[in-house]
């Protein structure tokens, strides 16, 4: 008799593999899809806008993977971290924005531009700077509205930009943003609300409304829209997120990582190799063990049966070996790949790999710090405060035990004062310079009184050794060679 339930069972398995195995592919063609986009020239709906690269629709629909990932997934959470840390980490200081201690009445302008609460919330804040750079790796576009009056400033996410009206003669100028938001009134209710925001780069004057195929959108002449569109080449409107470089390659890695946890439960499964010699006795075999299900069970075997322990110690899944594939999505994000998996192993045995930023990351890191510098000037420039310095602290400082091997080797080309007053900078240590240690004065007269390592001339003889009465029989000693010269 034919058992259906255990056909039954098999093929609801094959019918869940096929229907996993769907949804890998469905996600490994829309991986795909976001890479193989196309790049054509795109004919929008406002006056004016003629756009090359990805439209409008194409960056908010990429920008959804990203959004989910950079929050629920490893690799990319990781990597908008570091970015985050590498370029704001340090912190940045903006000119005139300091608070003067004990000054009586307003402080300045730019002062309490500055620490006004929804301009922090919005740009100004350590939270709002991660913030920032999280908009720009998902979405490779960060919109914000100035109000030079009010000199307010807040954050439009890509979701309610519906429209970009960009300069007739020159396509990679946008010229202004199209914003649509359900607005709440004081009854509860919402109502839609569609709006122009013309940028800092509009020229001439700004009409009262634009129009968008049939209609006609208000235009809000007193705001200024600022931008950042990260990753463009010449003649695109649009940024490019960050991400979308490596997420292909992240979610590959993390794959290969869970099938490789599959492979691991599966071996930690088998145990025990039983061997029949006869069909119908491996059968009885397997339900006989199959049946168990407490540890440490004993198995009794008969004739012509073998029962060994299964080894696979030769047989467990490598995952160092997918390393490979994390260092593309490392490479895609700027990264390094110790960094972007937070183990050192991949570092291997080098310190210096361990600890220290590359060449071409810094760089990478520099040129992003410059990017949110104009984008910032903009925004102080777009609410009627000129164009502040804005100053970054160095991206790769040596750790403290290296720094204080830097000041040793430094120690001969300083007064006493200048390597005391060095030394308490970066104790950050309140002491006066000028008040030499008694330690530090001895060391410094002492190394004054030895010979100069530099110096291969003849050295010059202690003061007993005059020539004739030298302790050898007050004979003379000039061939002694007081004076030596090896």
């Amino acid at each position: 008799m034919v058992d259906l339930s255990a056909i039954q069972a098999q093929f609801e398995a094959l019918q869940a593999d096929n229907e996993h195995l769907s949804e890998s592919l469905a996600d490994v063609k829309a991986m795909m899809a976001i890479d193989d986009a196309g790049w054509s020239l795109i004919t929008g709906i406002a006056n004016g806008e003629r756009q090359e690269g990805r439209d409008l629709d194409e960056v908010k629909a990429v920008a959804k993977q990203p959004r989910v990932q950079a929050a629920s997934s490893a690799p990319p959470k990781r990597a908008v971290d570091l970015h985050a840390g590498f370029v704001f980490g340090k912190g940045l200081e903006i000119d005139d924005t300091i608070r003067e201690p004990g000054k009586r009445g307003q402080q300045k302008e730019t002062v309490r531009f500055f620490e006004d609460p929804v301009n922090q919330e919005a740009v100004f804040s350590g939270g709002a700077h991660r913030e920032l750079q999280r908009e720009r790796f998902t979405t490779g576009n960060v919109v914000v509205l100035c109000d030079p009056k009010k000199r307010k400033v807040r954050r439009v996410p890509i979701e309610e930009i519906t429209g970009v009206m960009t300069n007739p003669d020159f396509a990679e100028e946008v010229w202004a943003w199209q914003r649509t938001w359900d607005q709440t009134q004081a009854d509860g209710k919402s109502k839609k609300m569609v709006r122009w925001y013309p940028t800092n780069r509009w020229e001439g004057a700004k009409p009262t409304s634009i129009k968008s195929g049939t209609e006609h959108i208000p235009v809000e002449k007193s705001i200024v829209a600022v931008d950042l569109r990260a990753n463009r080449q010449t003649g695109w409107a649009l940024g490019v997120a960050d991400a979308v470089a490596g997420l292909m390659w992240s979610r590959a890695y993390g794959e290969v990582m869970r099938y490789g946890q599959i492979v691991n439960e599966s071996l930690a499964k088998l145990i025990f190799k039983v061997t029949q010699k006869t069909r119908k006795g491996a059968q009885n075999t397997a339900v006989k063990l199959g049946s168990a299900n407490e540890y440490g069970g004993a198995g009794v075997v008969g004739e012509g049966q073998d029962i060994s322990l299964v080894n696979s110690s030769m047989s467990a899944y490598k995952f160092s070996e997918s390393q490979p594939i994390a260092a593309m999505a490392a490479a895609a994000w700027s990264v390094s790949t110790m960094d972007l998996l937070n183990s050192s192993a991949a570092a291997g045995s080098s310190y210096g790999s361990a600890n220290a930023l590359t060449e071409g990351n810094r760089n990478f890191m520099t040129g992003m710090q410059n990017e949110w510098t104009q984008f910032l000037q903009d925004i102080f420039q777009a609410c009627g405060l000129g164009r502040p310095g804005i100053h970054w602290p160095p991206l790769d400082t040596p750790d403290a035990y290296r720094q204080a091997q830097e000041l040793a080797l430094y120690r001969p080309a300083l007064h006493d004062h200048e390597f005391r007053a060095e030394v308490l900078d970066r104790l950050d240590y309140p002491g006066d310079p000028n008040d030499i240690p008694p330690l530090l004065k001895a060391e410094s007269e002492g190394s004054a009184r030895r010979p100069d390592p530099h110096n291969n001339g003849a050295q010059a003889a202690s003061p007993d050794q005059g020539g004739e009465g030298n302790g050898t029989g007050g004979q003379n000693a000039a061939d002694k060679r007081d004076l030596q010269d090896n």
